[in-house]
């Protein structure tokens, strides 16, 4: 048997040997329309279940492998190529899964955290437009005693012995 590039090539040649367009398959497997001809990687483990009880002569370990014959037959030891294949197929996937999955529990984490962060800028924005409020009236008369008094008449006349201070009450 020939050797092919992917699964890709390998189920486009099962569709050919059945005489199924790639829109019947896809439409068959609850797949969207241009699925197949878009594919870049192998097929997902759910796919492969659909296809192996839609087709059950389709040698499940070729499709995957290009090891063996296309269709089953019934002295092949399908097991033996199928479940290490399989298996090896399924941990990637778990494993493919499991880092979304981190991702997505950091990102929650770091927005509860954010969360928090704008909680407590409110608040403390709220107590700052509180005392801007209060303040006006009662930082008023300190404001006041710290001013400095308005220069002597005797300076502007040309008296130059005169000195500027600020007197506080």
């Amino acid at each position: 048997m020939a050797d092919f590039k992917n699964q890709k090539e390998r189920l486009l040649l099962f569709l050919k040997h059945k005489g199924l367009k790639n829109a019947v398959f896809e439409k068959m497997m609850g797949l969207s329309n241009g699925y197949i001809n878009s594919m870049r990687k192998g097929l997902g483990y759910d796919k492969l279940e659909q296809i192996s009880i839609s087709f059950p002569e389709l040698n499940i370990g070729w499709l995957l492998t290009g090891e063996g014959s296309m269709l089953k037959d019934e002295n092949s030891n399908l097991r033996s190529t199928l479940v290490p294949t399989l298996e090896t197929r399924i941990n990637v996937s778990q494993q493919e899964k499991a880092v979304p999955y981190y991702m997505y529990k950091d990102l929650q984490e770091e927005n509860r955290k954010l969360e928090r962060e704008i909680g407590r800028l409110e608040n403390e924005l709220d107590n700052l437009k509180k005392q801007q409020q209060e303040s006006p009236t009662t930082n008023s008369s300190s404001h006041a005693e710290t001013a400095p008094k308005k220069r002597s008449s005797s300076r502007i006349s040309g008296s130059s012995a005169q000195t500027d201070a600020l007197t506080i009450k």
